[in-house]
C-alpha cells in the first residue's frame, strides 16, 4: 500500500526509531563496497531514482573521509552506468546539506535522478532570470568579498 511522503516522514518521527540508513535491510541494497552502498529511493521523483549512501552515520558532506569520498564516487559511477543500461540519456546527481534544501534524513545521502531537468525554475517555482553582464559582475564580486572571510 502506497502512502504519502509527508504522511510516512510523520509516522518515522513519531516513532523515532533509528536511521533508516543505518538499518537497512540487505533485500534492499543493490551494491555496495567497502564505505557506502547503493538503494533505490523510497520515495523517487523518477522512476529509477537511486540513492548512495556511506555506510558510516554522517551528517554534512565535508565529513565524509577521503576513504568514503572515493568509495562513493566509485558507487555514482556504477550507478550511471546501470541507469545507461537500462535505457536512460542523462542522470543529474544531487546532495543536499541542510534542512532548507529539501532533505529529510539527517544522513548523508547522494542522489541518481535519471532523465531529470533540474534548473529550468527558481527556488519559488518561477522561471528563472538571466543576470545582465552588469549584475553578473556584480554578484561576482559579492562572492569574492565573502570568499575572503572564509
Amino acid at each position: 500500500m502506497s502512502i504519502k511522503y509527508k504522511d510516512f516522514l510523520q509516522k518515522q518521527e513519531a516513532a523515532a526509531g533509528p536511521c533508516p540508513f543505518c538499518n537497512i535491510k540487505e533485500d534492499i541494497v543493490i551494491a555496495r563496497n567497502d564505505k557506502a552502498y547503493m538503494t533505490l529511493a523510497l520515495a523517487p521523483y523518477n522512476p529509477d531514482h537511486i540513492l548512495i549512501i556511506p555506510t558510516r552515520h554522517v551528517k554534512h558532506i565535508f565529513d565524509v573521509d577521503a576513504e568514503e569520498h572515493l568509495a562513493i564516487r566509485v558507487m555514482e559511477k556504477k550507478a550511471w552506468e546501470l541507469l545507461k543500461k537500462l535505457g536512460h540519456t542523462g542522470v543529474s546527481f544531487v546532495v543536499r546539506e541542510g534542512k532548507s534544501s529539501g532533505g529529510t534524513v539527517e544522513h548523508l545521502h547522494y542522489h541518481a535522478i535519471p532523465d531529470t531537468r533540474l534548473g529550468n525554475m527558481d527556488a519559488d517555482g518561477d522561471e528563472r532570470v538571466v543576470l545582465s553582464p552588469d549584475e553578473h559582475v556584480k554578484e561576482t564580486l559579492r562572492f569574492r568579498e565573502v570568499y575572503g572571510q572564509v
